[in-house]
């Protein structure tokens, strides 16, 4: 049986859990593209095309944030698409954030990230998930 879009995402999002870059980077398309513009308050670039570019705005993510941790709380999946929805805390800005947030991903036809983008509202992005005019 082939894994699903969740299970390609996951093990891909799980691999950046254990800093296992080789195989983060495995599970994108080398012009994936990290859009960070459906999160309020985003202090970097918004959107960034390609693995470097990419990898370079989720740390640019992660220096925003102290005691930065996320936890998988439900997935949600339609072909070609997956998103996670998680609760993540941490400190940011000297204040503590304990909020739920969106991870919607796009995949192609070898279950490879092609484009993930990072939500603010999870219903916006679950109406993402679902829109057929989304990318």
């Amino acid at each position: 049986m082939s894994p699903t879009g969740a299970d390609a995402v996951l093990h891909t999002w799980r691999a950046w859990e254990e800093r296992d870059l080789d195989t983060v980077v495995d599970g994108m398309t080398p012009g994936v593209v990290h859009d960070l513009s459906h999160y309020e308050g985003f202090p970097g670039e918004p959107v960034n095309t390609g693995v470097g570019p990419a990898l370079d705005s989720l740390a640019v993510w992660m220096a925003w944030w102290r005691g930065y941790s996320q936890e998988l709380v439900d997935t949600e999946e339609i072909p070609g698409r997956v998103l996670l929805h998680v609760r993540h805390r941490g400190e940011r800005d000297g204040r503590e954030i304990d909020e739920p947030l969106g991870l919607l991903f796009y995949l192609d036809d070898k279950q490879r990230i092609t484009r993930w983008e990072p939500w603010s509202d999870v219903e916006a992005a679950r109406a993402a998930l679902r829109s057929p005019t989304s990318r």
